[in-house]
């Protein structure tokens, strides 16, 4: 009698030990799924315009401006080649931020605006649309539609920048 009680209870451990790894295998998985989500939702436009900035600085202004989304093919209405010269071009006003850092990707509406910084110079904010694959200066230096209320770590950034009086 006493070889048909040692194994009581011998499945039923085995059981949940299964059970227990299963949880921590699918929690883990979500956990890991979540944090690289977090950490490359905004990857392929962040790295559109860090290639954006890399070629105005190696000077090579017809791929910065088919990647700003203009082109000899589909020249863009509002900003033509000349202009982009002058706001980019070697005497440009922008181009001193082609070695600034991207500091900000901040969501807004189906867009994002970059926050690109140089220190000692003003930030330059960029705007690029999900759905359309131009790229243009933000008109707005914060989201509109998140409001006041509408906290991000940039905004927490620039407060105590101003409270601090960070430079």
């Amino acid at each position: 009698m006493s070889g048909y009680l040692e194994t009581y209870g011998a499945g039923e451990e085995r059981r949940n030990r299964i059970v227990f790894w299963s949880i921590a295998g699918l929690l883990s998985f979500l956990v890991l799924s979540m944090i690289l989500y977090f950490a490359f939702r905004y990857h392929a436009e962040g790295r559109r315009v860090e290639s954006f900035l890399a070629a105005v600085k190696a000077q090579d202004y017809q791929r910065a401006y088919s990647i700003w989304g203009c082109g000899p093919q589909n020249p863009c209405r509002d900003y033509a080649m000349e202009k982009f010269m002058e706001d980019w071009g070697p005497k440009g006003a922008f181009s001193i931020m082609a070695d600034g850092e991207l500091n900000y990707i901040e969501p807004c509406g189906v867009g994002l605006i970059y926050t690109i910084e140089k220190p000692g110079q003003q930030p330059l904010i960029l705007y690029t649309d999900k759905n359309d694959p131009t790229m243009g200066f933000a008109p707005w230096a914060l989201c509109p539609e998140k409001g006041v209320s509408g906290i991000t770590l940039r905004k927490v950034r620039l407060f105590l920048k101003e409270r601090l009086g960070g430079g």
